[in-house]
């Protein structure tokens, strides 16, 4: 057998081992046969020497020229409002209506706990239910889990994984077969946290995400995509945009979006309740934005009635953002380092009335990772006239 087929069975073999690892439900009976299956994977993954999605770390980005564009903000309130409001009318008549959905994820919360995958999954369930009763007819959305996504890419490296979620848009007459051997008008892709009793921050496992987007991008040949990343509570909306010049792509990540519920307390046992908020924690901007999304999910991607796009430049990520180019004026040169990146930051940033979010300013600028510094800075700066703030409390500008 030559060594190109021999390795090419064993990427094959390696990838249906994935997606029986994924296919599994964990409970109690299944736990040691998928730490079993875990073993396995591991070590043949050194074997085979393959680049998988786990292994995504910031040199990973550095070879494959991948850097972050920028940063998606929920537009102001009163807009965003508006936009959550017009969702609710949406397949009104249907099973899947915003009532629906509010009932549904109700009696979630009050009989499931989170911290399981069987239960995420169910709340994720969910939010793809609802857009199927938003699209206009004829098109219908069919949800599939856990197809498996493998790409080339101009390095020769192999890159591969397991999407949890895919969306697809179609007619009522088209007939759904696996992702990978069709070229879709729209195909939405989600990633699922993995379920824990000690909760792991979302954020460390974004970079796998915008790589396992990266790739599906490639093998569909697609130049944009978007997806998400979510636990079922949390969601993170993604946008990348792939380089002709270098084969690489940069990528914008949303602010977190997490919708929260009301707790009922009286004689009875303590009831959790969802309710119409129009705000950023109504569980319908999360359906609205997926309704929005999945149809669109190959259209290059310029802002729209959910997000507004804050570019941070093409050669840093907000998370190492601490070397402006341009040299700071002389007005702030004399202020502490904390207070002259922040002004710095926003100066740089495209005009905009609405400002600059807190959040793109404490991403931006570190602050040793201390909201309670930043806070104290933008208080400093404000309280000497240099900064002011905007549409809300939250969006910031400079006085010049």
């Amino acid at each position: 057998m030559s060594t190109t087929k021999k390795r090419k069975l064993e990427v094959d073999l390696l990838a249906r081992l994935r997606q029986l690892r994924s296919s599994i439900v964990q409970d109690v009976s299944s736990d040691t046969f998928a730490d079993q299956l875990d073993s396995i994977i591991t070590t043949f993954e050194t074997q085979v020497q393959l680049l998988s999605f786990s292994a995504t770390v910031n040199k990973v980005f550095e070879r494959f020229h991948i850097v972050q564009k920028g940063v998606l903000f929920l537009p102001p309130e009163a807009e965003l409002r508006n936009a959550i409001g017009a969702s609710w009318t949406l397949g009104s008549g249907e099973l899947w209506s915003n009532e629906t959905m509010y009932k549904h994820l109700s009696f979630l919360t009050n009989s499931f706990t989170i911290q399981n995958d069987a239960s995420s999954h169910v709340v994720i369930d969910t939010f793809f239910f609802r857009p199927t009763a938003m699209v206009p007819s004829p098109q219908k959305v069919i949800v599939m889990l856990g197809d498996q996504v493998s790409a080339v890419c101009p390095t020769l490296d192999k890159i591969s994984g397991v999407i949890n979620y895919t969306a697809v848009v179609a007619n009522q007459y088209t007939y759904i077969t696996p992702m990978v051997n069709q070229h879709y008008n729209s195909v939405f892709f989600t990633g699922k946290a993995k379920a824990s009793v000690v909760p792991i921050p979302l954020e460390d496992n974004l970079s796998q995400v915008v790589f396992e987007l990266f790739a599906c991008a490639k093998i569909l040949r697609k130049s944009h995509i978007c997806g998400a990343f979510t636990t079922g509570i949390k969601w993170y909306f993604i946008v990348v945009d792939l380089n002709a010049y270098d084969g690489g792509a940069m990528y914008w990540v949303s602010e977190p979006i997490e919708w929260r519920w009301k707790t009922k307390r009286g004689p009875t046992p303590r009831e959790c309740i969802i309710e119409e908020t129009s705000d950023e924690f109504d569980p319908a901007l999360i359906a609205g934005i997926l309704s929005s999304w999945v149809p669109e999910s190959f259209t290059k991607f310029g802002g729209d009635q959910w997000f507004i796009q804050h570019p941070i430049g093409t050669d840093s990520t907000m998370a190492n953002y601490t070397n402006p180019s341009t040299a700071i004026s002389d007005e702030y040169s004399h202020r502490p380092k904390l207070e002259q990146d922040i002004c710095q930051f926003i100066a740089e940033q495209p005009a905009n009335d609405a400002g600059i979010h807190v959040a793109a300013i404490a991403q931006a600028v570190g602050g040793g990772g201390d909201a309670h510094r930043i806070s104290e800075a933008l208080d400093k700066l404000m309280d000497d006239g240099l900064v002011f703030t905007t549409i809300d409390d939250s969006h910031f500008n400079l006085s010049f």
